[in-house]
């Protein structure tokens, strides 16, 4: 064998060898990358005779975060269940999600996953994503072959909204397992194309008004997201001179030292006159867990010009 012949050789082996190592110490020290896939209800199979049945889909977002998604069929009716958080590897055939500090296991074996609390007396918190007395509890099947989708697509939230001669129509549909949310402007002089963007949760409502008084409104879209808890958030548009419309930014509430102490969620939303209020419950920790406090938090945002878009901005905060 000549030298680069065996040298070629060498490094196919070390390379194989590596990948080798790398995969043994996935299956030791983390979670199988074996279980990511879509998981089904048995009903599934009898899908197309009108059955109802459920579906998790596992995503590997990095090297420890997993996204784990259910949804319902939602053709024929209202879906029954729906979930959408994040999990990290439990060994390498389970994955834990934090919700409220409530730990959801997903378990993996022979081709099943299964659902259960890792406590179980908070086994009840799995009707709370579900209605009509269903619950996420139980096994799940793998699919071998890429998911019927079809019946899970549904439009999840429709409302048309109007001032000042500028109409929006805003859309929320689900297709699969994820969300699109649709921005359909009317009557602006120049620019009136549709704007779409996946979101992380549900949308809960939106409203419009002329913030800041200049002949021109904005839009405000509601969303709520599951990833550990309620939290809300707010999808702003702005429209420019009547001509065309342009995002307006929400600064983090996570990043702002002076309002987040006691902050979990469980945000509500809503106009009050030309400003934006929010308000949601105080939590401390007690005994490594977060409990309520029974007080408020409530914070008004007025909206103001920056540099590159228009921002909120807080004005006022107070508590009771």
């Amino acid at each position: 064998m000549n030298t680069p012949t065996r040298l070629t050789l060498l490094v196919f082996l070390a390379s194989l060898f590596a990948c080798v190592i790398r995969q043994e110490h996935q299956e030791e020290n983390g979670f199988s990358t074996s279980n990511v896939g879509y998981y089904v209800t048995e009903s599934y199979d009898k899908r197309q005779e009108g059955f109802d049945w459920m579906g998790i889909s596992i995503r590997q977002e990095n090297d420890s975060i997993f996204s784990v998604s259910v949804r319902s069929r939602s053709d024929l009716k209202k879906p029954t269940c729906t979930f959408d958080g994040h999990a990290s590897a439990n060994g390498h055939n389970q994955l834990k999600s934090i919700f409220e500090n409530k730990s959801i296991l997903f378990t993996f074996t022979d081709n099943q996953l299964e659902v259960s609390m890792e406590n179980e007396q908070d086994e009840g918190l799995l009707y709370f994503f579900c209605s009509g007395g269903g619950s996420l509890k139980g096994k799940y099947k793998k699919l071998e072959k890429t998911m019927d989708a079809s019946q899970l697509n549904s439009t999840d939230f429709e409302k048309k909204l109007s001032l000042q001669g500028i109409s929006f129509d805003v859309l929320s549909s689900t297709n699969g397992f994820d969300t699109e949310l649709i921005v359909k402007p009317s009557n602006l002089e120049i620019d009136n194309s549709p704007t779409r963007q996946m979101i992380d949760g549900s949308v809960t409502g939106a409203e419009i008004e002329d913030m800041n008084s200049d002949g021109s409104p904005e839009l405000l879209i509601y969303t709520k997201s599951m990833n550990g808890g309620m939290f809300g958030h707010v999808i702003a548009y702005s429209v420019n001179n009547r001509k065309s419309m342009s995002q307006v930014y929400l600064p983090n509430i996570i990043d702002n030292p002076k309002v987040n102490q006691g902050y979990f969620g469980y945000d509500e939303f809503t106009m009050v006159e030309t400003k934006l209020g929010r308000r949601f419950p105080l939590f401390k920790e007690t005994n490594g867990k977060l409990v309520r406090t029974g007080k408020m938090r409530q914070i008004s945002y007025t909206l103001e010009d920056g540099e590159a878009q228009r921002r909120f901005k807080i004005e006022q905060v107070s508590e009771y």
